[in-house]
């Protein structure tokens, strides 16, 4: 079993991608900070990136990636509602995470498949999603 030594390393290092389920979850939430960062990224595959993200965890060619916009000297700042995929972490990410060695293949099964039903969410509900995020800006 895994347990997060919360290093912060994939907080630093890793794009952090948004599901549905976060984005609805924080409008209920009522967490127009978290929403605020939450950028839509439709130029896949270009820049390797299409879907929801925290924009600055993404490698761009005319900047260095930052970390997570929540992350800080005390850790994950918003770790209760911390967006699925890094609940997930590390067994949702091919190499698993540096503390724990490779991630379980039969896991990562399980997540691909909830991941890939949160994507057929987000593109169902897309305007939807939109309209959170553009309120959440105002």
């Amino acid at each position: 079993m895994f347990k997060c030594q919360r290093c912060g390393e994939c907080c630093k290092t890793l794009p952090i991608d948004i599901g549905y389920g976060d984005i609805t979850r924080w409008n209920k939430e009522g967490r127009k900070d978290i929403l605020r960062r939450v950028s839509f990224i439709d130029n896949y595959p270009e820049t390797g990136y299409g879907g929801f993200y925290f924009e600055e965890t993404l490698l761009k060619k005319d900047r260095v990636k930052s970390p997570c916009p929540f992350f800080g000297e005390s850790g994950c700042g918003i770790y209760e509602t911390r967006p699925m995929a890094c609940r997930y972490y590390p067994d949702n990410h091919k190499n698993g995470c540096s503390n724990s060695g490779p991630a379980r293949e039969w896991k990562r099964e399980i997540i691909d498949k909830k991941q890939k039903r949160d994507l057929q969410k987000a593109l169902n509900h897309f305007d939807m999603m939109m309209t959170i995020l553009k309120v959440a800006r105002k």
